[in-house]
């Protein structure tokens, strides 16, 4: 077995370990609050042991190489990480189980089930994982789809606040942060996708993608230094630990990588000669295809007879 299946295997095990976690605190939880089982919570319900048996069964298959099952991975792969994204959006948005860090089991391990569902997602093979393709999109192209997701959630949980109690009465400069952080959230997320996109439709004009990305990556380092200093100082509504804290710091610290990986490849980086596989590849099919030449007949016999 290979280092990428061995690595496969144990993140299946971890989706169905943090499942299971996950499964028995919501139902803990609902016990001790005596919650009725809602269409939401019955989903969530639902989501967490679905998961963790696809998760058993695939994580079996790879330990005893079963081919059948293997071949329809990705789609289950891709049919978990589905279903985590919907619960938690019924979890955060639809019960009182989440919104903030009242049970930190909830919280984290829900979050852990659909993270590691979506590295199970990018660890299984499929056609976008072929070098070639990723040999000529950015090597931030990963970190870009994360600073999408943060952005996002950053987004909706503002706008959940925005919709709840906490923004009634006299917290009129509070509404306000909660429309500027929504509207960052949504202009963040949008330039991201962009760049995403033109990094696989531009992928040979690298050169002026790297001023996209870093102009990109300040804008979100702006906006989201700005959200994060008026939502988290005293007052502000996101100083409870939550999605809403969570994310927009998540959000800032993602730019700032995204923005220091940007100016040291422009700047310092010591391998701007370094070509691609694909360009290594290219070029020696040229010269495989170039005809040698053919010294003429009497440049031969005089040499033989040297």
């Amino acid at each position: 077995m290979d280092k990428e299946t061995v690595a496969r295997k144990k993140s299946w095990w971890l989706v169905a370990i943090t499942s299971v976690i996950a499964l028995a605190s919501i139902v803990s939880q609902i016990r001790y609050s005596n919650l009725a089982y809602d269409a939401y919570l019955k989903y969530i319900f639902s989501t967490t042991v679905i998961t963790t048996g696809v998760s058993v069964i695939f994580a079996l298959a790879l330990t005893f190489q079963v081919n059948l099952l293997l071949k329809v991975e990705l789609l289950f792969a891709w049919a978990n990480l589905i279903l985590w994204i919907i619960a938690l959006r019924f979890l955060f948005h639809f019960t009182d189980l989440a919104s903030v860090i009242s049970n930190a089991n909830i919280y984290y391990f829900s979050w852990a089930g659909l993270i590691m569902s979506a590295v199970v997602v990018g660890q299984t093979k499929g056609p976008l994982r072929k070098k070639e393709f990723w040999n000529m999109v950015c090597r931030r192209f990963n970190t870009w789809g994360l600073l999408v997701l943060t952005s996002l959630v950053a987004m909706t949980s503002a706008a959940q606040v925005y919709k709840s109690d906490a923004c009634t009465g006299d917290s009129t400069s509070a509404c306000k942060d909660m429309r500027l952080a929504f509207t960052f959230g949504v202009i963040v997320a949008a330039l991201s996708l962009i760049v995403m996109l033109a990094a696989v439709l531009f992928r040979e004009r690298q050169n002026c993608m790297i001023w996209v990305e870093t102009l990109v990556a300040a804008v979100g380092i702006a906006f989201f230094a700005t959200t994060t200093r008026r939502l988290t100082s005293p007052g502000g509504l996101a100083t409870t630990v939550g999605n809403l804290y969570y994310f927009n710091w998540g959000s800032l610290f993602v730019s700032v990588v995204l923005f220091l990986d940007c100016i040291d490849e422009k700047f310092y980086s010591t391998d701007k000669t370094e070509t691609t596989e694909v360009e290594v590849a290219a070029q020696m099919e040229e010269k495989s295809s170039t005809p040698v030449p053919v010294p003429p007949p009497e440049a031969a016999v005089a040499e033989a007879q040297v």
